[in-house]
C-alpha cells in the first residue's frame, strides 16, 4: 500500500482504554519511506483527546483527512510535533465495532486525497478487519480447545480420585487421588494437611499426604520449625497464627493461592527452606467442619489459576472430606458393634447366675430326686421367687434402656 499510494509512510494503530486517559491509539505496524530529521522515531501513539477531530470522524465511520497547516490548538500540535504535513485515516472495523485504524501521510507535501483513492485504501481497511476477526475467532477457538483439554483431563482425574477414595477405607487411597492430581495440575507437588491443636502453637496444619514430582525433592521444605521459647525442633507443625488470613479465610471456606514473594516477614517463614513461588490451597470439610486442606504447589514460575481450574479442584477437596466421612462413620460403628458384643457378654453373664439357681432348683423340685422337707422345700421357693425378681429387674433395665435410644420412654 505504501508503494501503490506513493505515501511517505503508512501506519496501522489499535483502540485501547486508558483508566487515566481515556481511548488511546497504540501504533502496531508501520512502513515508511524517506522522513526528515525533525520526524520523531516512533510513530505517535497517545489518547484520542489529543486529536479530537481526527477522533470524531473516525467514531462515525468516516475517513479523516488532516492537513496540517488547516488545524489549530493541540491537534495542529500534535501533527506538526511529529513533522507530518498531511495525513489520511481509516476506521478499521470489526464486527461492526471502530477497532482501530490505517493512516498514510506525507512529509513534505500537503496532499489531497481524491474519492477513488479513498474508495480503495477502504478496501484495504475492510481487509485489515476480516484478517482480525479471523486472527481474534482462530485464538478465541484455542482457547476453547486448550480450555476442552483442561477440562476434560480434570474431569478423567476427578474420576480416578473417585473410584480410588471410593473403594478403599484404606489411607493411601488419598495418595492414589493425589498422583491423579498431581498428573491433571501439572503442578509438581500436591499434599493434604490436616488440623491439629497443639498445646503451645495453637491450631496448626501438618501434612499427612504429599506427592512430588520425581526431581523436585529437594526444592520442598520438611516444615520443621524452631520453638521460639525452647530454641528445639518442633514437628512437623505450622502454626496458623503465623499466616492468620490464610487461616480466616479457608475457615470460610474459600480457597486461597499465596504468592510467596509479596508475604509479610511473619508469613514468610512458613515457607522458609521452600522455593515455592505460588500456592493454592483449598479447604477441606467433614461433617460440616474445617478439618484440613489440599494445596498445589509451584517452583518454576508464579502459577495463575482459572477459575473452572479451582472449582474442579473444589469438588477433589470435597470427596477426600467425603472419604474421611465414611472413614469416621466406619470406626463408629465399629465402635458400637464392640460395645453392643460388650453389653451381649456382660448381660448374659448377669443372667446367667441367677437363671442358674432357678432352674437348678426348679428342676430338683420337679423331680423330687432327694426328699426334702417343708422348711427346705420353702426356701427352695423362695431362692427361686427372689433369682426370677432379679431377672425381672435386669429384664426391665433392658427395655428401659431399649426405650430411651428409640424416643420412646415416658417418665411419670
Amino acid at each position: 500500500l505504501l508503494d501503490a499510494t506513493a505515501a511517505d509512510y503508512a501506519y496501522v494503530d489499535i483502540n485501547y482504554n486508558d483508566p487515566d486517559l481515556g481511548l488511546c491509539a497504540r501504533v502496531t505496524n508501520e512502513a515508511e519511506r524517506e522522513k526528515p530529521p525533525a520526524a520523531p522515531d516512533e510513530w505517535w501513539s497517545g489518547p484520542y483527546s489529543a486529536v479530537p477531530l481526527t477522533y470524531e470522524q473516525l467514531r462515525r465511520g468516516q475517513p479523516s483527512i488532516t492537513i496540517t497547516s488547516e488545524l489549530t490548538g493541540s491537534e495542529r500540535a500534535a501533527y506538526e510535533g511529529d513533522g507530518v504535513k498531511s495525513e489520511l485515516c481509516l476506521p478499521i472495523h470489526v464486527k461492526g465495532k471502530w477497532h482501530g485504524s490505517i493512516a498514510f501521510g506525507d512529509y513534505f507535501s500537503e496532499r489531497r486525497w481524491t474519492d477513488e483513492e479513498i474508495r480503495a485504501l477502504r478496501t484495504a481497511a475492510n481487509m485489515i478487519g476480516s484478517f482480525w476477526e479471523r486472527r481474534d475467532a482462530r485464538r478465541t477457538l484455542e482457547r476453547l480447545v486448550t480450555s476442552l483439554d483442561t477440562s476434560l483431563t480434570y474431569e478423567k482425574a476427578l474420576a480416578n480420585c473417585s473410584r480410588a477414595l471410593l473403594t478403599s477405607d484404606e489411607e493411601s487411597a488419598i495418595d492414589t487421588a493425589l498422583r491423579e492430581l498431581l498428573t491433571a495440575t501439572r503442578s509438581p507437588n500436591v499434599f493434604v494437611d490436616l488440623n491439629e491443636h497443639d498445646p503451645d502453637l495453637g491450631l496448626c496444619a501438618r501434612v499427612v499426604h504429599e506427592v512430588i514430582k520425581p526431581g523436585y525433592e529437594h526444592r520442598v521444605s520438611e516444615e520443621i520449625w524452631i520453638d521460639e521459647d525452647t530454641g528445639q525442633p518442633t514437628s512437623a507443625l505450622t502454626p496458623y497464627d503465623w499466616i492468620p488470613e490464610m487461616r480466616d479465610a479457608l475457615g470460610a471456606g474459600e480457597p486461597v493461592v499465596v504468592d510467596t514473594g509479596n508475604l509479610s516477614d511473619d508469613e514468610r517463614r512458613v515457607y522458609e527452606g521452600d522455593e515455592c513461588l505460588t500456592e493454592l490451597n483449598i479447604p477441606i470439610f467433614s461433617s460440616g467442619r474445617w478439618v484440613g486442606s489440599i494445596g498445589f504447589a509451584e517452583y518454576e514460575t508464579p502459577r495463575l489459576w482459572h477459575y473452572d481450574e479451582i472449582s474442579m479442584l473444589q469438588t477433589a477437596s470435597e470427596m477426600i472430606g467425603a472419604f474421611w466421612d465414611r472413614q469416621s462413620s466406619r470406626r463408629r460403628l465399629e465402635e458400637l458393634v464392640r460395645a453392643k458384643d460388650e453389653f451381649v457378654a456382660t448381660v448374659s453373664h448377669e443372667l446367667r447366675t441367677p437363671l442358674t439357681a432357678v432352674v437348678g432348683l426348679s428342676d430338683e423340685l420337679q423331680h423330687r430326686r432327694t426328699d426334702f422337707d417343708e422348711q427346705e422345700i420353702t426356701e427352695f421357693v423362695a431362692l427361686i421367687a427372689e433369682q426370677s425378681n432379679e431377672v425381672a429387674g435386669i429384664v426391665e433395665d433392658l427395655l428401659t434402656a431399649a426405650r430411651t435410644s428409640v424416643g420412646t420412654l415416658i417418665v411419670t
